[in-house]
């Protein structure tokens, strides 16, 4: 029985990377979420499978869906420092920078190398600096997953479709599902109202 879970395990990560590979990403991620269920036992394997999905959404320029993926392979795995990083540099790059530090913290807490140790305290450094450093932090657009210039019903269909997939019930024992399921509702929030957008879009130009 042993033998047969591990072989499925490695039938189910070689067939994600190389969908992965040929970036076919979205058939990668549909893999990697059936070997999550493979083996209810095997919390570190589900965790791997979590990040590889997070991995395939950052490729496809969908940050917070790569967020949720992320808190998922933590749920399995709390300490998973590949995890941490990988919500750490995206938390960052939507300027939720109070949030990357913490992950960053995390991350060092358990680094041994002081090598390691040295770049993630260079990244918090950078991380406060450019908190610091920003006006207007948070990129609302690329939270949904939209361009500047996407209209009301973009918006609005957007804003259903990630609080749908990102709403804490529908992810249970997730530490950062809260979190993620206001910023959307953030974003949407402020992206929705005529007045609010246009001062952030005046912001932003």
């Amino acid at each position: 029985m042993l033998r047969s879970l591990v072989g499925s395990e490695m039938c189910i990560r070689d067939r994600g990377k190389k969908l992965h590979e040929a970036r076919k990403l979205e058939e990668a991620s549909k893999v990697y979420g059936e070997g999550v269920g493979l083996d209810p036992n095997n919390r570190r394997f589900a965790a791997i499978m979590m990040n590889n999905r997070a991995a395939g959404a950052v490729s496809l320029d969908r940050p917070v869906d790569a967020i949720g993926f992320c808190n998922q392979a933590l749920r399995y795995h709390p300490k998973n420092k590949r995890a941490l990083e990988r919500r750490a540099k995206i938390l960052g790059l939507l300027g939720e920078y109070d949030a990357a530090v913490a992950d960053l913290k995390a991350v060092l807490q358990c680094c041994p190398s002081a090598e390691a140790r040295a770049a993630l305290a260079e990244g918090i450094r950078q991380a406060d600096i450019n908190k610091s450093s920003s006006e207007s932090n948070v990129k609302l657009y690329k939270v949904l997953h939209l361009d500047q210039d996407a209209d009301a019903d973009m918006l609005k269909k957007a804003y259903r479709s990630l609080a749908k997939a990102h709403h804490p019930d529908k992810n249970p024992g997730c530490d950062g599902a809260d979190s993620l399921f206001k910023m959307i509702g953030k974003a949407y929030t402020t992206l929705s109202s005529p007045t609010q957008r246009r001062e952030y879009d005046q912001h932003l130009n």
